[in-house]
């Protein structure tokens, strides 16, 4: 789920976010704190949910507030919001921001996204005492992990620049992430881009030459921000907009302009300059650039083998769990994960993602498995894989892996779980039947049908009333929690 098209299947956040703008009063179900930023178009503010009882309530959120007069045509301004939404509500990667909801009323629009408390890229390095070339390749890495997993989905983010670069902590190895999908764009199957859009400094010269472009103006602009990283200077200069885009256009550049790439090494120099070719089709793809030198050079995070170990055995237990227990675990993952959690494990889950798509196939599973649990089970493996890939895209996605491998009992808190049963349950009777279920988890990519439905409604209850009860309930996802207490149904014997 996270953010991702694999928690849009089967999880009741989909439903609950909605796909446009709420229009309900936001001061009613956020309380807004400090303010964290403000530009022409109105601010950014830190907020918490008012509602002590919700799931949610535990975390913090950034809502950006735009002032609906600054905007000169309203109808493409929600345009823009809508398709950021869309666009990242699509999207399942640990170094892309998430997007929860849209609201607006008669005097702002708002954005509700995750609290990244880091702040960006440029206030974050430049508060660090000694900020190295290699503290460099590991930052460039992450966004270009972004960008790769971005690319092959067919996205593309067309104004990436410094700004837009966020560290989710202050921590000195904090992830950072993608922000502001207001200019995205999707650009699937060879498709072509023609608007005229970017933030001069980073902007592609195919865009400023009126050329159809692809995803690669978003590897110009990787090439420029990590030449300015280590510089502080731009690597294309020019006293006007016109002479900075002549500049651009002829692709001339130089490392001697900036004496600190005197001792910098010519791997930096060399994936910058791959970047930075003016001919997209001779420009590196994403895909290629993370073969480079400069990031293979990249120490690779430091993983316990006994972390690995406890995961994989979480990952088996996981893949045993109905669709309802697997969905609820989802919702909340996506809500209320502790940040330190999911740090640790994203780092696992980066370790077996060996080509860096963002995505584990069948292969990176089963070769995980073999090196760390001894398992050569093709239909064990072939078992585990097909539980876990809840949305049957051929591939376990970031959020998918979170939710098996999250600290359940932490998760499923009593308190979160009355709250998610009375939000399936809609008419308050105590009782969750199919029409409610299926509602809950109604999207338009699910495909199940009425008998499956059925199934998961008999697999939890035990009364035989064809509906769920709230101890069926809080019984169904005890067996998340403890499921070696689990005894299938058809093993109970009747009384």
């Amino acid at each position: 789920m996270g953010c991702g098209k694999s928690s849009a299947d089967d999880s009741i956040v989909r439903e609950k976010s909605g796909v446009g703008f709420s229009k309900r009063n936001i001061r009613k179900e956020y309380q807004f704190l400090k303010l964290l930023g403000e530009g022409a178009f109105g601010e950014v503010r830190l907020a918490m949910h008012v509602n002590s009882s919700s799931p949610e309530y535990e975390a913090k959120r950034a809502i950006k507030l735009i002032k609906r007069d600054n905007v000169e045509n309203s109808d493409k301004q929600e345009e823009m919001l809508l398709n950021e939404y869309n666009i990242l509500r699509q999207i399942d990667n640990q170094n892309i921001i998430k997007i929860f909801e849209l609201w607006k009323d008669e005097v702002f629009y708002y954005i509700v996204t995750e609290y990244l408390e880091g702040g960006e890229l440029y206030k974050n390095i430049s508060e660090r005492d000694n900020f190295t070339e290699k503290d460099c390749a590991g930052l460039i890495k992450q966004v270009l992990l972004a960008l790769n997993y971005c690319h092959k989905e067919g996205i593309a983010h067309r104004d990436l620049k410094p700004d837009n670069i966020m560290f989710e902590s202050n921590s000195k190895d904090s992830i950072c992430k993608l922000v502001d999908f207001g200019f995205a764009s999707f650009c699937k199957n060879g498709k072509k881009m023609d608007d005229m859009l970017g933030t001069p400094l980073f902007i592609a010269p195919e865009i400023i030459s009126n050329k159809k472009y692809t995803s690669k103006v978003d590897i110009w602009s990787l090439g420029v921000i990590t030449y300015f990283i280590i510089s502080t200077n731009p690597p294309f200069k020019g006293r006007t907009k016109r002479e900075l885009f002549d500049s651009i256009k002829s692709g001339d550049f130089s490392f001697k302009s900036a004496p600190i790439f005197r001792r910098t090494s010519e791997s930096l120099q060399s994936f910058i300059s791959e970047c930075l070719v003016v001919n997209p089709e001779k420009r590196a793809t994403a895909e290629e650039l993370l073969k480079h030198s400069w990031m293979t050079d990249v120490s690779s995070e430091e993983v316990s083998e006994d972390a690995i170990k406890s995961n994989l055995a979480t990952l088996k237990e996981y893949s045993h769990h109905n669709k309802l227990q697997q969905g609820i675990v989802h919702f909340l993952a996506y809500k209320c994960g502790q940040r330190e959690e999911i740090d640790n494990l994203s780092k696992i889950f980066r370790s077996a993602d060996k080509n860096g798509d963002g995505k584990l196939d069948k292969s990176e599973i089963s070769e995980y498995f073999q090196k760390y649990m001894g398992s050569a089970d093709d239909a064990e493996n072939e078992h585990i894989y097909s539980c876990l890939d809840g949305d049957k895209s051929g591939y376990i996605d970031y959020s998918e892996f979170l939710s098996a491998t999250i600290d359940k009992e932490n998760l499923l808190r009593k308190q979160r779980l009355i709250n998610i049963f009375n939000e399936i349950d809609s008419d308050g009777s105590g009782d969750i039947n199919l029409k409610e279920l299926r509602q809950a988890f109604k999207t338009k990519a699910s495909k199940k049908t009425e008998e499956e439905w059925e199934k998961i409604i008999n697999e939890i209850d035990k009364d035989g009333n064809d509906c769920i009860n709230f101890k069926e309930f809080l019984k169904a996802m005890d067996q998340v929690v403890h499921p070696k207490n689990f005894i299938p149904k058809n093993d109970i014997e009747e009384d």
